[in-house]
């Protein structure tokens, strides 16, 4: 090999990271306007109204009438001058609470964290809003610690989220307890595994 191929193949090698990561973007925190009345959905009994965009709303409530029971998340967005509900979760059970939290990235990828739990945190549901609407990423079954024990807490303060071509990727840092509160509950440490969405399957990879 010449000198010059060794020194292009050099530099390639040493650019090849930075040109990686570019395809790497972190989703950050946005706060959506929450209304301080609820717009009025017919079957549901609202608890929480959120406006993400003029053509999109999320909210946390009941439905009246359902087999499922407790709260849920439901996103609606405009169509033909109306707003329909174009997705919906099922009920989460004894959960006292499903307390969402925004994500989005610089490229516009948004993504909604819905926590729920008890006196301790169960872990959190995470949902893609995409232009065909929202779909069900799939539910991280963990929960951060607080000290002095190794309490379940929020994982959010544990937890970074990117995306990476067509993958969202969850990556954690300290300890980490997986199935909180179960019997099957595991104590980790986050930076040895994450979680990652293909587009269709949610997958903890170990490190």
């Amino acid at each position: 090999m010449s000198r010059i191929a060794l020194i292009v193949t050099f530099c390639c090698l040493l650019t090849a990271p930075a040109l990686w990561a570019q395809d790497q973007f972190l989703y950050e925190p946005f706060v959506p306007i929450r209304f301080k009345e609820n717009i009025d959905v017919k079957g549901f009994n609202e608890l929480e109204t959120y406006k993400l965009s003029e053509e999109e709303f999320l909210l946390i409530g009941k439905k009246n009438k359902s087999y499922t029971d407790g709260l849920r998340l439901y996103y609606l967005k405009k169509e033909n001058d109306r707003f329909k509900v174009k997705f919906s979760t099922h009920g989460q059970g004894e959960s006292y609470y499903l307390n969402p939290y925004f994500f989005q990235t610089q490229e516009g990828h948004r993504i909604v964290i819905a926590e729920i739990g008890t006196e301790y945190s169960w872990g959190v549901h995470v949902f893609s809003i995409q232009d065909s609407g929202m779909i069900d990423v799939g539910f991280l079954n963990l929960a951060g610690t607080r000290p002095p024990e190794n309490y379940p807490a929020s994982i959010l303060q544990q937890m970074d989220i990117y995306q990476k071509g067509t993958q969202i990727l969850f990556e954690f840092r300290g300890t980490v307890l997986l199935q909180p509160g179960q019997i099957e509950q595991k104590q980790r440490n986050g930076r040895k595994f994450s979680y990652i969405f293909d587009g269709k399957t949610l997958d903890l990879v170990e490190k």
